[in-house]
């Protein structure tokens, strides 16, 4: 009587009880639905912690480029001081590490060369002047 004239009020038809004793007291799947829901927190909190590791990574990285790129800039600065410093020592090398002795050398070996060619002149004016001699004699015209 009573519970049915209340069923009819509220859901405007009779309810089989067993059937809502039976959805309501599905125990795996809440049970299901609470271990679900343990592994959902579990991932996210493990991945809020992937996260921070990934931006903690990439700030050491950012570090680490400026780093490399202040010791790059600074390898390209001795490798211009290297090139310009051996060029300077090039230059100077050679003025510096002269032997006099050999230099020496050089110029007396410059000067007999040059005797030689005076001597080798000379004999060549007496020979003409003897030359010119004879064409005197034999009363060849001679000018100059």
């Amino acid at each position: 009587g009573r519970a049915y004239d209340v069923q009819m009020l509220k859901f405007g038809q009779l309810i089989d009880l067993s059937v809502l004793d039976r959805m309501g007291s599905n125990k795996g799947a809440d049970d299901l639905r609470e271990s679900l829901k343990k592994q959902e927190m579990q991932h996210a909190m493990e991945l809020e912690e992937w996260n921070r590791k990934i931006e903690q990574a990439q700030l050491e990285l950012t570090e680490v480029t400026k780093h490399n790129t202040a010791c790059l800039a600074a390898v390209a600065d001795l490798t211009h001081t290297q090139k310009q410093l051996e060029g300077v020592l090039n230059n100077t090398q050679g003025s510096l590490f002269n032997d006099p002795m050999a230099q020496r050398r050089k110029e007396i070996q410059e000067r007999d060369r040059l005797v030689q060619v005076v001597n080798k002149q000379a004999k060549e004016i007496e020979s003409l002047k003897q030359e010119i001699q004879v064409l005197r004699m034999k009363g060849g015209q001679v000018y100059g």
